[in-house]
């Protein structure tokens, strides 16, 4: 759902009619949330999405990573369902990446949602089998 675009009515309402039917078929629903606006967006507007993804039925929530690791606590704390991030950092440092992800984890984040920043990495396998420590070892978050 894009918040803040002409099409959010539509969005929203998309949402809420493939929440009841994935919950019909017993389906998982992960919703991808973002605030479309000119200019930065705040933390907060990322928290009101997230908590009205959850509202309207998702059973998980993506959201950008707001780069703060408090503010991204606080969108975990104020949304019921479990809260991942997409993307990751605008970086191509793994270093960063994988600090971003470790900080993400302990900051009650359920997990990640990348795609480019892990297969445009090779080898594949080796950053992936990074990650998959960083987001297990301490088992499911908090």
């Amino acid at each position: 759902v894009n918040f803040g675009a002409a099409e959010e009515p539509e969005m929203i309402e998309a949402l809420g009619r493939t929440a009841g039917e994935c919950r019909r078929l017993g389906i998982p629903l992960l919703a991808m949330v973002y605030v479309v606006r000119p200019g930065p967006v705040s933390p907060s507007e990322v928290r009101h999405a997230a908590r009205a993804a959850a509202d309207l039925g998702a059973d998980l929530v993506k959201v950008p990573y707001p780069g703060d690791p408090e503010e991204f606590a606080r969108t975990v704390a104020t949304t019921p369902v479990p809260v991942l991030i997409g993307g990751g950092p605008k970086t191509d440092s793994e270093p960063e990446l994988l600090t971003t992800i470790r900080t993400v984890r302990r900051s009650g984040g359920a997990g990640i949602c990348i795609g480019r920043k892990l297969f445009q990495r090779p080898p594949v396998g080796a950053l992936a089998r990074r990650l998959a420590a960083i987001l297990h070892e301490d088992g499911p978050a908090p």
